[in-house]
């Protein structure tokens, strides 16, 4: 039995695709999946049990698609199944961004509101809502995706002539685009041509502000945009700074917030994209399709987090594994295919389907089905991939056992190999406080010395602001100042010196039959500034009995 969690209202003919073999509800704990669609999931508290998660939808920064990744959670979307829902709403916001048609409706509500004669009024009135037509118009479609595509064909079949610009376009959506669409190589071009800019990507960082102050200042004078795909692809400020200008003459979104919807001449649609009855079953469908196909087979499909990876069902399993050193220094990872060679020098091509952590060596382990289907023999097998359970000390004492039995060539225990190096290790850390013991005490011995020798260079100085009446106090803040903003000085040059430091010596020690975590983590530089202030402020201490015992006669004195 799989437990299913949605975290939205779900279709239902999206659940049941889902067979009595899957338990679903909206109160589950401990799940093995969850259907989302808008539910914000960044604070949510994943089960260990959570295998996948299915967003009803194309857009998926409601979910922390790292901290996904990282727990070895698949989290798909539904990319294509509500394209003509926001397709036809795309050319009802082309048609709302030209003739002003909301605007003359809020005008003959407001009119009708006031008691007016509506008859009369709007033959007066309707010449403020005068619009251009779209046919023959130019549309620029940034997005060249699965709605990207049936916007630009539609809008084509409507008289418009299309400049679209995708530097990802797929050959499958390249073939379905109407003869005649022009794809550009850059924005820039777009912007140049087109009259109406409509947005159809996703929001990333990369694309994030896709539409800023340079963006609008590319573009013609009175350009109409239609942003039916993330509000963060434009600035706002920029936004108001063209609809201000007359730079951009209509702004239609479907994702408005407090600052855009005030913008005069927007549009604000209330995320009305995917808001049909068929948008909603498809994509439900599709999610619940692919959770149930990889909770069953194993299949990745439309994942944005991991990469995709199918294939059909050979035997009980199909297992490649390579440890996660050699993935560091080979440069493999999940869902990739390695070339590899047996014994008897037979070569193939192999998908890589985990990657796990070793202490000691690299290896590729493979179940016997996956043998077979690679190189078409029976394998021989010479190694196991163990799994144990109990203490570490019952996991020792097994593989202990294991190496003195005859039939064993050899045992390696990765519990074994943490215990060996961690008593390694300890030693060496030793090692190394005592040498940051005597780096810090030469350290502070050189600072001493320098502090002492400047109170010794500047006698007359000092001499010369006690005699002007300076106290005590003040004349230890006059030097001491200079001693501080120079540490200041050496904190800021040397910690990011000691972090380039610090990469270099770690990737130099990256060895390819070892596997450490090399990570200096951020208190040890905080502690590094620490600890250099400390020194000033103790040498600073020290040094002042130096100054208060400067002879002022002495020390001012003339040479002749």
């Amino acid at each position: 039995m799989y437990h299913v969690k949605t975290m939205n209202k779900i279709s239902k003919i999206g659940l049941a695709q889902l067979d009595d073999r899957f338990e679903i509800s909206d109160t589950m704990e401990h799940e093995d999946a969850i259907l989302v669609r808008s539910a914000k999931l960044h604070d949510y508290d994943f089960p260990a049990e959570l295998l996948c998660i299915a967003r009803a939808g194309a857009g998926v920064n409601n979910i922390p698609l790292d901290r996904a990744a990282d727990a070895g959670i698949v989290v798909f979307n539904t990319p294509g199944a509500n394209a003509n829902g926001v397709k036809e709403l795309t050319i009802a916001a082309l048609l709302l961004a030209s003739r002003k048609i909301s605007q003359g409706i809020t005008w003959v509500k407001e009119q009708s509101a006031a008691g007016a004669d509506i008859s009369a009024v709007v033959e007066k009135g309707k010449s403020a809502y005068v619009g251009p037509e779209i046919m023959g118009k130019t549309l620029g479609v940034v997005g060249l995706g699965a709605i990207g595509v049936l916007v630009a064909n539609a809008a084509a079949a409507l008289g418009m002539n299309i400049v679209g610009y995708d530097p990802f376009l797929s050959v499958k959506h390249a073939l379905n685009l109407t003869p005649g669409v022009e794809v550009v190589g850059t924005l820039d071009e777009l912007y140049a041509k087109a009259d109406y800019i409509t947005l159809h990507l996703p929001m990333t960082p990369d694309t994030k502000g896709t539409l800023n102050e340079a963006a609008f200042a590319a573009m013609k004078d009175g350009v109409r945009v239609v942003n039916l795909a993330r509000g963060e692809l434009v600035d706002t400020a920029a936004l108001k700074a063209a609809m201000d200008s007359g730079k951009c003459a209509a702004y239609v979104t479907d994702f408005p917030n407090s600052d855009t919807a005030a913008i005069e001449g927007v549009v604000a649609i209330p995320h009305l994209g995917a808001s049909t009855p068929e948008s909603e079953d498809n994509c439900a469908m599709m999610a619940a399709r692919e959770i149930k196909d990889y909770l069953d087979n194993g299949n990745i499909v439309n994942s944005v987090n991991l990469p995709v990876l199918s294939m059909p069902w050979a035997a009980k399993t199909r297992v490649c594994v390579i440890t996660k050193n050699a993935e560091q220094v080979l440069g493999f990872s999940a869902g990739q295919e390695v070339h590899v060679q047996d014994s008897s020098l037979a070569e193939a091509d192999v998908p890589v389907a985990a990657i796990c952590q070793n202490y000691l060596g690299n290896s590729l382990f493979m179940t016997e089905s996956a043998y077979r289907e690679a190189f078409g023999t029976e394998p021989q097998l010479n190694g196991l991939l163990v799994s144990l359970g109990g203490t570490d000390a019952q996991k020792i004492a097994l593989s202990e056992r294991l190496s003195t039995d005859s039939r064993t060539l050899s045992v390696v225990s990765t519990t074994k190999l943490v215990e060996d190096f961690s008593s390694a290790f300890t030693l060496i850390n030793t090692v190394v406080y005592v040498v940051i013991v005597l780096a810090a005490a030469l350290s502070f011995t050189v600072v001493f010395t320098l502090s002492n020798t400047n109170i010794s260079e500047r006698e007359r100085e000092l001499a010369t602001i006690k005699v002007l009446g300076f106290k005590r106090p003040e004349v230890h803040r006059y030097i001491n100042k200079e001693t501080l903003i120079l540490t200041g000085l050496g904190v800021v040059a040397g910690l990011p010196a000691g972090y380039a430091l610090t990469r270099s010596l770690t990737w130099i020690l990256k060895m390819p039959s070892l596997y450490f975590d090399t990570l200096v983590a951020w208190p040890s530089y905080v502690l590094a500034a620490v600890l250099a202030f400390a020194f000033t402020l103790l040498v600073n201490a020290l040094t002042n009995r130096a100054l208060d015992r400067v002879d002022m006669v002495g020390a001012l004195k003339s040479a002749e």
